[in-house]
């Protein structure tokens, strides 16, 4: 079995978290959920080509000032496999208005005493730590 590789993005506008609303097919993982943008990495691809290649595809936006944050191991139900991902992180406050979603029933700007619901947990969680890393002033 080949070894799944995912990149997540952690999208910042001003205060707020980035998010898309997952279409509701059954046939990905957490249909109808709140998630952060990404996808998997291809073959002979590397992490930072998915993630600029992945929001290109979802936000029709060309990201240049990504910020590597964690790279952790997970297991995924849907896929019933642990799988590795990498996580980034980008403001992008000056080029939000240009967006255009590319995949996903929606998406939104939400603070973090508002995330919608449902919501993947791993988001959430990667949210959460994401601002705790900023209060405390880690660039």
């Amino acid at each position: 079995m080949s070894e799944r590789h995912v990149v997540l993005a952690v999208l910042t506008v001003r205060n707020g978290y980035v998010l898309q609303h997952r279409d509701d097919h059954p046939g990905i993982p957490w249909p109808g959920h709140w998630g952060l943008f990404g996808g998997g990495v291809e073959r002979g691809e590397s992490p930072i080509h998915a993630i600029k290649r992945e929001i290109r595809e979802e936000l029709c936006l060309d990201v240049l000032a990504w910020r590597r944050l964690w790279v952790f191991i997970n297991y995924s139900p849907f896929w019933d496999r642990i799988y590795h991902c990498t996580t980034f992180a980008a403001d992008i406050t000056d080029m939000w208005q240009a967006h255009v979603l590319g995949e996903g029933q929606e998406t939104g700007v939400f603070p973090l005493h508002a995330l919608p619901q449902p919501i993947v947990s791993a988001a959430a969680a990667l949210i959460e730590r994401y601002d705790e890393m900023m209060m405390r002033g880690e660039r």
